[in-house]
């Protein structure tokens, strides 16, 4: 990436800045990329591959909450957007497409303390976690502090498991009878969170298995291949640049 930033720099005095790398998909393999996909209530579902070839400087950017509150004070994608107004300048077609965040219906997912999941904090469920850990940190979770007794009716939308884990995880179905449950006091927090824990350990039950599998080579593997294609792709991208700016 260096090399791609000098290179810039030097083409050009006056109009050209420093050129940040696209942020890219996690790289799973060889000769694939992944998107996301949701269903109708916004659960992230399985990662789907689609083959290379397709168009490397996608036009969203995947991103956090917390991400784009620090984007907005000129990180991240506010840095790809300078490229874009730098490298666009002058030229006659559109090389960096400006970037646009992209949320699923639930971006953000708070901890068992209902604030952002940090490991500083220790209110995150961890991947590597025993299915009876995550049980037992997820009963715990905080809900809407109006439920303070058994007979006290509440509101969901202030419930932060019910506002992240439920709508990730629930079926429409569930929400609703979670939902009518809280507001009416005829169910218990308790019992509300058991129904998303069954699914939560449900999803987590695969990656727990893949992950016994895993040696240290698998890692170095994926490694080696993504950046073999993050090498292809750069040089095809800087191909177009030079050729944009006529210095091809």
């Amino acid at each position: 990436m260096l090399a791609v930033m000098v290179e810039l720099t030097l083409a050009s005095t006056a109009w050209i800045g420093k050129v940040r790398e696209r942020p890219r998909d996690s790289d799973v393999g060889p000769g694939i990329q992944r998107d996301t996909a949701h269903d109708q209530r916004g659960k992230v579902l399985r990662h789907q591959h689609r083959p290379l070839g397709v168009e490397p400087r996608e036009k969203h950017v995947h991103a956090a909450v917390r991400a784009v509150e620090h984007a907005e004070r000129g990180l991240h994608v506010a840095i790809e957007r300078g490229c874009h107004d730098r490298v666009s300048l002058g030229v006659h077609r559109e090389v960096f497409p400006e970037p646009q965040t992209l949320f699923t219906d639930t971006p953000k997912i708070v901890g068992t303390d209902g604030r952002k999941m940090s490991k500083s904090y220790g209110n995150a469920v961890y991947l590597t976690e025993d299915p009876a850990d995550i049980d037992r940190k997820l009963s715990r979770m905080v809900t809407d502090p109006r439920r303070a007794r058994r007979t006290d009716p509440g509101e969901p939308e202030d419930c932060p498991a019910y506002t992240s884990f439920h709508k990730i995880y629930c079926t429409t179905a569930e929400l609703t009878w979670a939902a009518d449950g809280c507001r009416t006091a005829g169910i218990g927090c308790l019992e509300c969170k058991k129904v998303m824990i069954k699914h939560v350990l449900a999803d987590l039950e695969p990656v727990r298995t893949r992950r016994a599998t895993l040696k240290p080579d698998d890692a170095r593997d994926v490694l080696a291949a993504g950046n073999q294609r993050a090498q292809a792709i750069a040089e095809a991208t800087m191909a177009e640049v030079r050729d944009a700016m006529g210095l091809a």
